[in-house]
């Protein structure tokens, strides 16, 4: 079964909020806040994007600009939230069967086409989403309302949000995926089958 999605890589969901590029809560050092699936992934560089790392120390946190807490990322990486998570409740009640307890690949419609993990900016892109990376849950809406894929990777002519992100499918492929056009994060997401909600 799909591990919780807020405790897949940190018990307490990535310290939402700064936490993502706090040093003092790396799990290396701290292997008493590591979540489920740590014990198969214990390596710290497995859960970062060398170039995240880069991107997100040039363009901050819009949360606390680096002034309260340096910009050292800890991970890059965050899991779908339709998967065994909490986002069942962004949407509205008429489509909560189905993914209410959706818990494995099996009932997962299209493996395919539905993404496991991807990454997110650690900056706001107004016309995406309002929640750059601030925990290791990633939680998808049809419009601009909450999380959406990183778009920093191939960025044209250096324009790092028109960029692309990369994701692990639930069948275990890999590819490169857009936020654009909006809501195409959402699309990705949705592990119900067509037809794709749109609320």
């Amino acid at each position: 079964s799909f591990p919780y999605s807020f405790s897949w890589l940190y018990d307490d969901g990535g310290f939402v909020g700064c936490g993502w590029h706090d040093a003092t809560k790396n799990i290396i050092d701290n292997p008493d806040r590591a979540g489920q699936l740590w014990p198969y992934l214990e390596q710290k560089d497995i859960h970062m994007c060398p170039e995240f790392y880069v991107v997100a120390r040039m363009m901050g946190c819009p949360g606390c600009d680096g002034r309260a807490i340096p910009i050292e990322p800890q991970y890059s990486y965050s899991m779908n939230s339709y998967l065994n998570g909490d986002a069942w409740g962004a949407v509205p009640q008429r489509f909560h069967t189905g993914i209410k307890d959706l818990k494995t690949e099996s009932q997962v419609k299209n493996p395919a086409r539905v993404f496991f993990f991807s990454e997110e900016n650690s900056w706001l892109v107004p016309e995406l989403g309002n929640a750059p990376i601030n925990d290791n849950n990633l939680r998808a809406t049809p419009g601009t309302g909450n999380d959406h894929f990183a778009t920093y990777h191939k960025a044209p002519s250096g324009d790092l949000n028109k960029g692309f992100a990369n994701a692990v499918f639930v069948d275990s492929h890999v590819e490169r995926v857009s936020a654009y056009p909006v809501g195409n994060t959402f699309v990705l997401s949705w592990p119900g089958g067509a037809p794709i909600p749109n609320f």
